[in-house]
C-alpha cells in the first residue's frame, strides 16, 4: 500500500486537479498533474466502473497500479507534483502497465 503521505486524500483536491491540471496520456493511463509545494509527489488512482462493474476487482487493480508506484518511487523523489492515475481501459497484461507508467511519468516537465 501506498504511504499516507504519498496519498492524495480529500476530494476537493482531487477534484480541483481534474479541472485544473494538465494532461499527458500513455497507453492505458490519463495522467493529470498540477505542482504541489511540498516534498515528493503525491497520488490517486481512478479506476472507474467502466473497467470492471466489481469493487473488489477495481480495488485490486488499484493495489497493483499503487505497488508499481511504490517500485518506481526513487525515480520520483524529485517531483513535486499531486498527480491523478485514470486507467483508461482495463489491462489483459499488468506486465505491461509499469512501463507505461514510466512512460507517462517521463513526460511531466
Amino acid at each position: 500500500m501506498l504511504s499516507k503521505i504519498y496519498q492524495l486524500a480529500p476530494k476537493s483536491t482531487i477534484a480541483k486537479i481534474a479541472k485544473r491540471g494538465r494532461v499527458c496520456k500513455g497507453d492505458f493511463f490519463t495522467v493529470k498533474f498540477v505542482k504541489n509545494y511540498q516534498k515528493g509527489p503525491r497520488f490517486a488512482v481512478n479506476v472507474g466502473l467502466w473497467i470492471d462493474k466489481r469493487a473488489t476487482r477495481r480495488n485490486k487493480i488499484k493495489r497493483k497500479i499503487h505497488y508499481f508506484i511504490e517500485q518506481i518511487m526513487p525515480e520520483l523523489s524529485n517531483f513535486s507534483y499531486d498527480i491523478i492515475l485514470i486507467l483508461r481501459k482495463k489491462p489483459q497484461d499488468f506486465n505491461r502497465l509499469p512501463e507505461d507508467l514510466k512512460k507517462c511519468f517521463e513526460k511531466l516537465p
